[in-house]
């Protein structure tokens, strides 16, 4: 399954300010708790007015790059010797460090105690021009999504072996809103 981080706009949901697709989940979990009564219940009580369940939360671990295998625009090769960027026929080498800015965008959003969703597809858009192209894009699949998230955990960790991607492990918890 592909998982995404999507914030949209407060006035018009159908307008996406940022998207954040990982390029690889290393897991998912979605963890539900409930709390019952430790004082003692009368045996003719119903036992579900005993019963109060707290917040989901969803743990994701992915992998964030900067190698672009399917964006046109930025294809990055490796040919034996390194990375290379192919553009216009030719091969430059190139020092890619979107996983940086990727890293830096998340941290904002954290800081920023954004409401996020979170959107669990079976599709993953490769090409498009926008964060709302891109959420249209993958709706159009199987894309159950959680909406009224706050990231309420954050790691960051870097690969020994690799200098162009980094390990990021978030919670999101659901947020409860009165009606």
């Amino acid at each position: 399954m592909i998982y995404t981080i999507v914030v949209k706009d407060l006035e018009n949901k159908d307008n996406i300010v940022a998207y954040y697709d990982f390029d690889c989940v290393r897991s998912f979990d979605m963890n539900m708790t409930a709390n019952v009564s430790a004082i003692p219940v009368e045996s003719s009580v119903t036992i579900t007015d005993n019963i109060s369940y707290e917040p989901t939360t969803y743990n994701i671990e992915a992998i964030v790059s900067s190698y672009g295998i399917f964006d046109s625009k930025n294809e990055i090769v490796y040919d034996g010797k390194g990375l290379r960027k192919v553009g216009n026929g030719t091969q430059e080498q190139v020092d890619v460090k979107t996983h940086l800015e990727a890293r830096n965008n998340l941290l904002k959003l954290f800081f920023g105690r954004q409401i996020v969703t979170l959107v669990e597809s079976d599709r993953k858009p490769f090409v498009y021009d926008s964060p709302t192209d891109a959420y249209k894009l993958q709706k159009m699949g199987n894309s159950p999504e959680v909406e009224s998230c706050v990231i309420t955990s954050m790691k960051v960790s870097y690969p020994d072996s690799a200098d162009d991607a980094l390990y990021i492990s978030l919670t999101l918890q659901k947020v409860l809103l009165a009606k």
